[in-house]
């Protein structure tokens, strides 16, 4: 009977480990993609890791030591032209500000040559931004934004090694809005001058700023002048032309012969941060980044919490609050700012009543 039971069982044995060979074989390429996978992401992260362990501050030394210019200084050298691509945020940041991003991105458009503001829709994805940049055969992409409250910024991200510059765009005057404004020359692109990048971390800087306008070559012509100036953590713009003074009739020729015209915008820059672009999964990763968000606490009073009745019980509060309040206290408790001396006051049980 064991023999008969044996025979009948090894067709199902063999059925069954047939079975586990498929599954086993349909699995296999899954496993190999998922351990490759994971082995991408290790090295993303390790890189990743090796940049935030050396980079503490926007004024580190090594702050831009993990990417590579060789392509980028091509651009600084005249061997690439340099194109741009303009665009906004996909949704407005502030619904306040709905029409300041792209306020902001047209004014950029008439500070760096060779860029092209596109009206960016409320269903057009990053990946959809890039592939139209790359199509065009732009080296740089500007993201104009406004915050919810009330800040200008933008990001720069160079397409030869993907890095990203935050700015924050402080004290903007338009073109319009400046007196006495000329426009430049067409057709001719105008010579970039930096000063005050002088630290190792402020040379990556100055060559995010600089791979965005074509290289001239340094001889004396009518081209304007784009200023970009470094005063502690500000980056100052001035755009401003040479123009020949016209000859009045009857009247002797003018002594100087060209005027200095600024031709705008006019704004500040603060670097706030740094990214790298993650091209495979369109996405940006923080390597450093300074200022955090922004807000600003006023110490108004404190309070006791009584867990048995669940409330709250005054000790003391600011003038400013006290104006239309009444209180009821056993020990008479000045408004103060001193946190320490409220802070002894609740240690030793200052009794307070409530109505």
């Amino acid at each position: 009977m064991e023999k008969v039971e044996t025979a009948m069982e090894e067709p199902e044995r063999k059925i069954r480990r047939k079975t586990e060979k498929e599954v086993t074989a349909m699995e296999e390429p899954e496993r190999k993609i998922r351990r490759k996978m994971e082995k991408v992401e290790t090295a993303m992260e390790e890189a990743e890791r090796k940049i935030r362990r050396k980079i503490a501050s926007l004024d580190d030394d090594e702050l831009w030591s993990g990417f590579k210019w060789e392509e980028t200084d091509k651009i600084l050298s005249g061997e690439i032209q340099p194109r741009t691509l303009i665009t906004t945020y996909m949704f407005p940041c502030s619904t306040g500000y709905p029409e300041r991003g792209p306020f902001i991105a047209r004014e950029m458009e008439a500070v760096f040559p060779n860029s092209k503001y596109v009206i960016r829709g409320p269903n057009v994805m990053l990946d959809a931004i890039v592939a139209l940049a790359r199509k065009n055969d732009c080296t740089s992409f500007i993201l104009a934004r406004t915050d919810p409250a009330g800040e200008d910024s933008i990001s720069i991200t160079n397409l030869l090694n993907n890095a990203t510059a935050i700015f924050r765009v402080i004290d903007l005057i338009p073109r319009e809005d400046i007196p006495n404004r000329s426009d430049p020359i067409r057709g001719l692109y105008p010579r970039i001058q930096m000063r005050g990048f002088e630290s190792p971390a402020s040379v990556g800087t100055a060559k995010m700023i600089q791979a965005l306008f074509p290289y001239v070559p340094p001889v004396r012509s009518q081209r304007s002048v784009a200023w970009f100036e470094k005063q502690n953590n500000y980056i100052f713009f001035r755009h401003s032309g040479y123009f020949k003074k016209e000859t009045v009739e009857g009247q002797p020729p003018p002594s100087v012969r060209s005027l200095i015209k600024e031709c705008g915008p006019r704004f500040a820059l603060q670097f706030t941060g740094l990214k790298i672009f993650d091209a495979h999964n369109v996405d940006f990763y923080s390597i450093c980044t300074e200022c955090g968000p922004r807000f600003a606490l006023q110490f108004t009073g404190l309070q006791i919490f009584d867990d048995h009745n669940v409330d709250f019980y005054s000790i003391c509060l600011v003038k400013s609050v006290l104006d239309d309040y009444t209180r009821h206290v056993e020990h008479e408790v000045p408004p103060t700012r001193d946190r320490g001396m409220l802070i002894d006051m609740w240690r030793c049980g200052v009794k307070v009543h409530t109505q």
